[in-house]
């Protein structure tokens, strides 16, 4: 489909006719009509929410994605091989900052031991600042995961049974169940 400079003019890229204010979607700076308004490989209806534009076409993501997307292994298509498979722990986490929601101690700070310690660092943890987890209390920078450093919420938080807290793939990696059977693949039976 190839379009004339129709930007935001009132007339439809696709059928060059008058679109009216009661008819109109907008999208990728053109008037359309309703009935216009679909994919330009498959003519799927679309919606706000599945609407991707390139060049003044129009389409739904799936086709956006073959077309305009990604290309090559683990990407889908005919015969790809699944994105997502076994793998070590942390193997494809991205690595991130730590972010220091705490601020820097200070020279009169000392070390405490007891309930109001943050099982990480050691310093006073504060309630506005206090999380919990493993039965201990955390700084929000220090609630992180021990293995692979990621930061964690309340949703994402593993306890481990040595008392640190891990993300999801680290705490199964380190103490999911191991044995007959329970190796990451299919040629471990």
């Amino acid at each position: 489909m190839v379009l004339k400079s129709t930007a935001m003019s009132g007339q439809c890229p696709a059928c060059t006719k008058t679109v009216f204010a009661a008819e109109e979607k907008i999208a990728g700076g053109h008037k359309w009509h309703k009935a216009c308004f679909k994919c330009s490989v498959c003519n799927k209806r679309l919606d706000s929410t599945l609407c991707n534009e390139n060049e003044g076409a129009l389409f739904c993501k799936t086709c956006y994605g073959r077309k305009l997307g990604p290309k090559g292994y683990g990407f889908g298509g005919a015969g790809s091989v699944p994105a997502m498979m076994a793998a070590s722990p942390g193997q494809f986490e991205e690595p991130r900052s730590l972010i220091d929601f705490h601020p820097n101690t200070s020279e009169n700070e000392e070390k405490t031991d007891g309930e109001d310690s943050c099982k990480r660092c050691g310093y006073k943890v504060f309630d506005a600042e206090k999380l919990m987890a493993a039965g201990r209390n955390w700084h929000r920078r220090c609630f992180s995961c021990n293995n692979c450093s990621k930061h964690l919420d309340s949703t994402l938080v593993n306890d481990g049974t040595d008392g640190e807290i891990y993300c999801k793939s680290c705490h199964c990696g380190k103490f999911g169940m191991t044995g007959y059977g329970f190796g990451q693949g299919a040629g471990t039976l």
